[in-house]
């Protein structure tokens, strides 16, 4: 299995995509730095403004996961070559497993290196330290465990549809559509679908930005995001199991 990563991962560090893909939302990152600067878009021009602005989005991230299973499996899975995998003797189980774990070291790598541009262009732009680090970096350690179980609804879907477009497109619409439906169900059929809506990754999501930061809040999160992380990566594996790869 780790041979299997390790191929996954210089497969897709040695792609312009990751860099390019990785450089765009750090420029958008460090630019953002530069509009707080130059305009009254913060109330205090500092580093603790700029958090607190970050924080409020800790839901975007949901929406750039796809391109991260892209890379990993979608594109293995458009390119059908999962057959000369398996051939080599890599289990279908230990390729869902593989194929997360990439996922997610692949996005952590591109997570840090926009965060360490944001941060350092803010301590530079800004000023600092900020005394809202702390705080940030436990919403956002939360948040990822949240994210982590997006990647494996993400990994579920990309290996039932074999079109990376349709599997972006199911994948948007499940995580913007589906709190809404659940919300509408609630108030026109019955209010315990409300308990659905609490089990959502985007309802968490929104708990940890809106909510005081307490240990609820970030253990609720950290549970779900594991639950999520666990039915879905054995979901994929009963799935990639009764599948024909051609």
């Amino acid at each position: 299995m780790l041979n299997y990563i390790r191929a996954d991962l210089y497969r897709n560090f040695n792609r312009k995509y990751f860099w390019i893909y990785t450089g765009i939302l750090s420029l958008i990152g460090f630019l953002t730095i530069i509009l707080f600067k130059m305009t009254g878009a913060l109330p205090n021009k500092d580093l603790n403004s700029a958090l607190g602005v970050i924080t409020l989005v800790l839901i975007i991230p949901i929406y750039l996961i796809p391109a991260f299973i892209e890379m990993v499996t979608s594109d293995e899975q458009k390119s059908q070559t999962f057959k000369n995998v398996v051939s080599f003797g890599v289990t279908r189980n230990t390729l869902v497993i593989s194929k997360i774990i990439s996922t997610i070291i692949l996005a952590a790598s591109s997570a840090f290196i926009i965060l360490s541009v944001f941060l350092i262009s803010g301590l530079i732009v800004l000023g600092g330290p900020s005394n809202l680090l702390l705080e940030f970096t436990i919403r956002f350690l939360a948040a990822s465990v949240l994210w982590i179980g997006a990647i494996a609804v993400g990994t579920f879907m990309a290996l039932i549809f074999n079109s990376s477009n349709i599997f972006a497109f199911a994948y948007a619409m499940i995580f913007l559509v589906t709190r809404t439906v659940i919300g509408l169900l609630g108030i026109f059929i019955s209010d315990k679908f409300s308990y659905i809506n609490d089990i959502l990754i985007t309802t968490k999501l929104d708990a940890l930005i809106k909510l005081p930061l307490s240990n609820g809040t970030v253990s609720d999160a950290i549970l779900l995001g594991a639950a999520y992380t666990v039915v879905f990566t054995v979901l994929s594996m009963i799935l990639l199991k009764n599948k024909e790869i051609k």
